[in-house]
C-alpha cells in the first residue's frame, strides 16, 4: 500500500468514526430506546402502512403494483413515495420492520454526513471545514424532523451532498465516470420516493453547473467548453434511464391525479413569510408552532459562520455560485410571499404538481452547510481582523434585536424555553467569535467552534425529538382498534369508510394494508382525480383545494355522506356524533359482481353521477355507460332469460389479479365494483376482452351467453416499458463501470478525495 493510500484510509476511518460518534451522540434517546424510536410522524401513520403492504405483497410472490386496501383500490408502485425499487426497500422485505425503519434511517443520516464531508473537503481539502459541513447539514432542524417524520425526504435529501460531489469531480477532471456517476445518483434520488426534492436538486445542481460555466467561461477553451456541454446531457439520460421503471408509471398516475391541474393556491400552500422565514431560522420551534414544514432551525453560530464563508472565503468562485443559488432557495421558500413565485409556477415544469416550496429549506440548509464549510476554514486559515470581527459582532446584534421583535410579534414570551436558549445562544456565539482574536492554535479553535456548532444544534432539536416521541406510541397506535376487531370477525369482501383527517385519526385508512381489510378512504399525496369528484359530487360537498391528502371531515359529519357513493360496497362507516366517532353500517349493499342487461347510455361520465343521486335509480339492476360504446355493447347483445338466473362469484382475489366464474343465459354486462383505471386487463376464457368504464368509475366487460372463467389482471404497459429500460440501462452501465474503474483500483487511484501528495521531490 502506497504512502498516500494509507494516509486516505486513515483519513476514511477518522471520519467514519467522529460521524458515528456524532450521530450516537446526537439521536442517543432514540438508538437506545426500549421502543421503536425512529418511527415517527408520517414514518408511522403512513410509511409503517406502506412497508407493511410491500412485504407481504413481495413475500408473498407478487410486485405490489396496485393496492386494493385504500380509495377503493388504488395504483401502489406508480406512487413515487412507495420507493418500491429503492435499494433499501430490501430492508423492509427482509427484515422485521422496526429494524428496517432504524438501520434505514441511520443509514443515510451517515450517506449523507459523508457525502457532505467529502463534497467539502475536495473544494477545501480541510478536514475540519469538512466536518463542520456534515454537522450543519445533518443536525439542522430541517434534516432532523425529515429524518423522524418523513422517510422519503430523508432518503432524497441524503444523496443531495453526493450529486454535488460528483458533477464538482466531473468539471474538475472533464472525466465521463463521473458525469455517469452523478447521472447515476440523480436516478437513484428519483426512486428513493420524493420527486420535489428530486425537482430541486435536478434544477439546482443545472444552475449550479451554469453559473461555474459561465464564471470560467474566458479560462475555458472552445473544445473544453464544448467537451463538458456535452457530458453533462449524460445525465438526465443516465437518470431518466436508471429510474424508467419509477418515472412511467408515476407520469402516467400523475397524468390522472388529482395533481395533473392545481391551481396557484394549491402549489404555494405551505410557503414561508418573511418573517416566519427569520423565526423558525433563529429561534428553536416554538411550542405553539408545531407544523414541522417550517422547522429549519440552523444555529445561531452557523448563520455567522455562513456569512463569514460566503463574503470572505478564498474560494470566490464557489461561494458566488452558492450565493447565487441560496438567493433563488429563499425566492422558492417564500412561494406566494414574492412575486417570483408566479414566474416558477409557469415556467419551470412541474414545479405546479407540489405544494409547499418551504420543502426548499433542505437545499437551503445544504448550500448553507456547504458555506459553513468555507468560514470554519477561513477562520482556521486566516483569523478573524478586526473589520471582519465588527461586522460579525453587528451581525449577531441583529439576530438578538430580530429574535427580540420576532418573540412580540408572535406572542412569544421572552421567558419562554425557547426565547431564553436563543438569547443565550446568541450571546455565546458573540463570546465564541471573540475568543477567535485570542485563539491561534488552529486545533483548539478547530475543535471549539465544531463543538459549538454541534451543541446548537442538539440543545435545539433534542425537545423537538422529545415532542414528538411523546405525540406518537406506536405500540399504542399498531394495536387493532374496537372497529378493527369487529372487521376481523366479519369474514367476505366490503369496504370501510373511516377519517383520516386531524392528529388523532391520520393515518387509519392505511391500516387496511396491515390489517387485511379494505377503504373506501385512503392517506396518499396522489389521488385519482375521478374517485375524488365522484367521492366529493356524490356527497354534495365541495372539493377541498389545498389538503387533499385524505377525506374532509364533513364527510363523516353524517350517515348520508358517509355512504354516499351507492355502488363501492361500503359495509360500515365511522360517522361523527358530537365528539365521537361511531361505527354504522350501511342499510344497502351493492354486490361485489353482478350481471346485467338493462344498460342506460349516456353523453358523458357527469350525466353517470346525477342517475346515480338519484334515489329512484337502482344500480343493482341497471348499469351507466356511455353514449360511444353503444355500439360495441349492444351488436350481438341477446337476452335470454332474466338476470336474476344467472350467476357470477369471485373465488380469488390478490392485490394485482381477481378471478371469478360466470354463467348467464344471454349476452350480459359483468360490473365489479372495483375501479376502472388504465393498467388493468380482462381475460375471458383465456382471450383478452376490453375494459369498460361503468357507472362513472367501475369496471365492466361485456360477456358472451355460457360459462366462463375470466381473470382481471393489472398489468400497466407503463411499468413493464420502464423496467425494459431500467435494466437496459443497468446492464449497459455495469461493464461500462467495472471497465472504467478497474485500472484505477489496480494502480492504487480512487473515485474519493486524496490528500495531496506534498513531498518535495529534491532534483
Amino acid at each position: 500500500m502506497t504512502t498516500q493510500n494509507h494516509r486516505l484510509h486513515k483519513d476514511l476511518i477518522w471520519i467514519a468514526l467522529i460521524i458515528t460518534i456524532s450521530i450516537v451522540i446526537f439521536f442517543s434517546k432514540l438508538i437506545f430506546s426500549k421502543h421503536d424510536g425512529f418511527i415517527h410522524g408520517d414514518n408511522l401513520r403512513y410509511f409503517f402502512w406502506n412497508a407493511q403492504f410491500i412485504k407481504d405483497t413481495f413475500l408473498s410472490g407478487e410486485i405490489p403494483l396496485w393496492n386494493p386496501h385504500y380509495y377503493s383500490g388504488h395504483p401502489f408502485q406508480a406512487n413515487p413515495a412507495t420507493f418500491i425499487f429503492y435499494p433499501s426497500t430490501l430492508f423492509y422485505i427482509l427484515l422485521p420492520l422496526t429494524w428496517a425503519f432504524t438501520i434505514d434511517i441511520l443509514l443515510h443520516i451517515f450517506i449523507a454526513a459523508f457525502g457532505m464531508y467529502f463534497l467539502v473537503k475536495l473544494i477545501t481539502n480541510s478536514r475540519y471545514a469538512a466536518v463542520a459541513s456534515f454537522i450543519v447539514y445533518c443536525f439542522n432542524g430541517s434534516f432532523v424532523l425529515r429524518a423522524l417524520g418523513q422517510l422519503t425526504l430523508l432518503h432524497a435529501s441524503a444523496l443531495i451532498p453526493w450529486v454535488f460531489y460528483f458533477i464538482e469531480k466531473a468539471y474538475k477532471t472533464k472525466q465521463r465516470k463521473y458525469y455517469y456517476l452523478t447521472g447515476l445518483i440523480v436516478g437513484l434520488q428519483i426512486l428513493s420516493g420524493d420527486p420535489q426534492t428530486n425537482l430541486y436538486t435536478v434544477l439546482f445542481l443545472s444552475l449550479f453547473y451554469l453559473i461555474r460555466v459561465v464564471i470560467d467561461i474566458k479560462e475555458l477553451t472552445r473544445d473544453s467548453f464544448f467537451k463538458i456541454s456535452g457530458y453533462y446531457l449524460f445525465i438526465p439520460l443516465l437518470a431518466f434511464g436508471v429510474s424508467a421503471i419509477q418515472l412511467f408509471p408515476s407520469l402516467e398516475f400523475q397524468s390522472l391525479s388529482l395533481r395533473a391541474n392545481n391551481t396557484y393556491e394549491f402549489a404555494t400552500n405551505v410557503s414561508f413569510s418573511p418573517l416566519s422565514m427569520l423565526l423558525f431560522y433563529f429561534v428553536p420551534q416554538p411550542s405553539n408552532f408545531n407544523y414541522w414544514e417550517f422547522s429549519c432551525y440552523l444555529g445561531i453560530l452557523s448563520v455567522i459562520i455562513v456569512l463569514i464563508g460566503g463574503v470572505l472565503s478564498d474560494y470566490k468562485k464557489y461561494s458566488i455560485s452558492f450565493f447565487i443559488m441560496l438567493l433563488v432557495a429563499v425566492t422558492i421558500m417564500l412561494g406566494d410571499s414574492t412575486p417570483v413565485y408566479r414566474f416558477y409556477y409557469k415556467f419551470i415544469p412541474l414545479i405546479s404538481t407540489f405544494r409547499g416550496p418551504a420543502r426548499c429549506a433542505i437545499i437551503f440548509n445544504f448550500i448553507a452547510a456547504v458555506l459553513a464549510g468555507f468560514g470554519v476554514h477561513y477562520l482556521l486559515a486566516k483569523g478573524l481582523r478586526i473589520k471582519a470581527y465588527i461586522a460579525a459582532m453587528i451581525g449577531l446584534v441583529i439576530i438578538l434585536s430580530s429574535i427580540i421583535y420576532l418573540s412580540g410579534f408572535y406572542s412569544i414570551q421572552l421567558t419562554s424555553r425557547e426565547m431564553i436558549l436563543a438569547i443565550s445562544l446568541t450571546i455565546t456565539s458573540m463570546v465564541l467569535i471573540s475568543l477567535v482574536l485570542i485563539i491561534k492554535n488552529k486545533h483548539v479553535l478547530a475543535w471549539m467552534i465544531l463543538t459549538a456548532i454541534f451543541v446548537d444544534l442538539f440543545l435545539v432539536s433534542m425537545p423537538m425529538i422529545n415532542r414528538m416521541c411523546e405525540l406518537d406510541d406506536m405500540e399504542n397506535f399498531i394495536n387493532k382498534k374496537p372497529y378493527e376487531h369487529i372487521f376481523e370477525q366479519d369474514s367476505g369482501f366490503y369496504r370501510v369508510n373511516i377519517p383520516g383527517y386531524g392528529f388523532s385519526l391520520y393515518g387509519d385508512p392505511a391500516r387496511g394494508m396491515a390489517f387485511n381489510y379494505y377503504c373506501a378512504n385512503g392517506n396518499t399525496p396522489i389521488i385519482l382525480k375521478d374517485y375524488f369528484h365522484f367521492i366529493y359530487s356524490m356527497a354534495d360537498l365541495p372539493e377541498p383545494q389545498k389538503f387533499r391528502h385524505t377525506f374532509s371531515r364533513e364527510i363523516f359529519y353524517d350517515y348520508k355522506s358517509a355512504f354516499s357513493s351507492r355502488i363501492l360496497r361500503i359495509k360500515y362507516a365511522l360517522v361523527k356524533e358530537r365528539n365521537k366517532y361511531r361505527l354504522m353500517r350501511s342499510k344497502h349493499l351493492q354486490p361485489e359482481a353482478k350481471l346485467l342487461n338493462k344498460i342506460i347510455f349516456t353523453p358523458n361520465y357527469e350525466d353517470h353521477i346525477k342517475y346515480l343521486k338519484e334515489s329512484s335509480f337502482n344500480p343493482k339492476k341497471t348499469v351507466l355507460m356511455l353514449e360511444e360504446d353503444r355500439n360495441y355493447v349492444v351488436s350481438n347483445f341477446i337476452k335470454n332469460g332474466s338476470p336474476e338466473k344467472d350467476s357470477v362469484n369471485v373465488y380469488d382475489r390478490s392485490p394485482n389479479h381477481l378471478k371469478l366464474r360466470s354463467k348467464s343465459r344471454g349476452t350480459t354486462i359483468l360490473l365489479l365494483s372495483e375501479l376502472y383505471c388504465p393498467g388493468w386487463k380482462a381475460y375471458v376464457d383465456g382471450k383478452r376482452v376490453p375494459i369498460l368504464r361503468a357507472d362513472y368509475l367501475l369496471r365492466a366487460i361485456k360477456l358472451e351467453p355460457g360459462k366462463h372463467n375470466i381473470t382481471f389482471i393489472y398489468r400497466p404497459s407503463s411499468f413493464y416499458i420502464g423496467a425494459i429500460i431500467t435494466i437496459s440501462t443497468l446492464l449497459v452501465l455495469v461493464p461500462i463501470f467495472f471497465r472504467m474503474l478497474r485500472p484505477r483500483f489496480e494502480h492504487g487511484q480512487h473515485l474519493l478525495p486524496q490528500r495531496p501528495n506534498n513531498k518535495i521531490v529534491k532534483q
